[in-house]
């Protein structure tokens, strides 16, 4: 099986002192090569996962993502796996049968069972039905991400040369964190990470972490990022505050009047886990939670990676680690963590930590 998959991007990035150069061309060229097929444990027997493709910066290759080689047949194939799971999403939420026009919504709706009926019904973080359906919308959304990124590198064309550097950039942000391009951008990242109040970092994850603090911010049926945001704030952390939700990491909440509510607004790197660990740095990255757990500290924010797809996918905040090792074999770290909402350690089982890498996916330590 072949897929037409190449593109170059030739001297896109030339660096002198501050001077920053984009070619004035980008030359687009496709070449035949075989599709790699790709195994995700959690995902077996649901459609067949495949390289999306690549591009070429300065004469390296970089991956794009991850996808499904056939989007419809993976959505027979996850019918048939958790068809219950499904059910149950349709039933509370008024869906229409899942297909590729309202998998969001079905995805939307998983955050809220996992919200709102955690200790009250059989679907939790740690649910097999649960843990398949989540990893199957990671891969089924980067067919759209591929569309995304080789549409803006055909417009990269098009940029002036003033632009060059928000377009570098943005493209870092675009592709998988695995891509020798974006591991460039955060080598070479001179991030100034102002210290914490670990201990008020501390006191304000164990009370909001089960108890929503709607009176200070907003709150999303996906709303781990959102939390490990404020968390940052309360320990004392000032945000970086820009017009643009595509810059700095900020809240903002407009008074309401007249009956309407607070308005609130965010930088995508307020909400958004990939997004958040980007512009906040990580460094461990493993899919070994045996490799975590002997890293993590107490105080470190950490993201996981479900399906090694190359684009973190939650956040969490680590509120007191474990010196010992357990009968479950690594040293325990309590996680503070929104969707599901809980404060738990890592070997209890309502906690969906312990076992992301075994299922194919990977650990970081974000902002250390």
């Amino acid at each position: 099986m072949k897929r037409k998959f190449l593109q170059k991007l030739s001297g896109l990035l030339s660096v002198v002192v501050l001077s920053v150069t984009l070619s004035s061309t980008v030359l687009a060229e496709e070449n035949e090569s075989d599709v790699v097929e790709r195994n995700i444990p959690i995902l077996e027997g649901i459609g067949t996962i495949v390289d999306g493709g690549s591009i070429e910066i300065n004469g390296t290759e970089n991956a794009l993502f991850i996808e499904f080689d056939d989007q419809s047949l993976a959505i027979v194939d996850l019918k048939n796996k958790v068809p219950t799971l499904l059910n149950e999403i349709s039933r509370i939420y008024d869906l229409e049968e899942l297909s590729d026009s309202n998998w969001r919504k079905y995805q939307e709706s998983m955050n809220l069972i996992l919200d709102s009926n955690m200790n009250e019904s059989e679907y939790n973080e740690s649910s097999s039905d649960v843990k398949i359906l989540r990893a199957f919308f990671d891969i089924y959304e980067n067919k759209s991400q591929n569309e995304i990124i080789l549409s803006y590198v055909n417009n990269i064309k098009n940029a002036r040369a003033l632009d060059a550097l928000e377009q570098t950039e943005n493209l870092a942000l675009l592709l998988p964190y695995t891509d020798p391009f974006v591991e460039e951008r955060m080598i070479n990242k001179k991030n100034t990470r102002a210290s914490i109040n670990v201990s008020a970092a501390i006191s304000y994850a164990e009370r909001y972490a089960t108890e929503i603090n709607y009176s200070d911010y907003d709150y999303f049926s996906s709303d781990c990022t959102n939390f490990v945001s404020q968390v940052l704030e309360n320990a004392g952390v000032s945000q970086v505050v820009y017009n643009s939700e595509n810059s700095g990491w900020w809240h903002k909440v407009t008074p309401g009047y007249w009956g309407i509510g607070d308005l609130h607004q965010h930088s995508i790197s307020w909400i958004r886990a990939d997004t958040f660990a980007r512009y906040m740095g990580y460094s461990h990255v493993t899919y070994s939670n045996w490799n975590f757990s002997s890293n993590v500290q107490t105080g470190d924010f950490a993201a996981l990676d479900f399906t090694r797809d190359g684009s973190w996918d939650h956040m969490g905040f680590v509120t007191n680690v474990d010196n010992y090792v357990g009968s479950y074999g690594y040293y325990d770290y309590k996680i503070a963590q929104h969707t599901s909402n809980y404060h738990d350690w890592a070997s209890h089982d309502a906690c969906g930590w312990e076992n992301v890498g075994l299922e194919g996916g990977n650990y970081a330590i974000v902002r250390r």
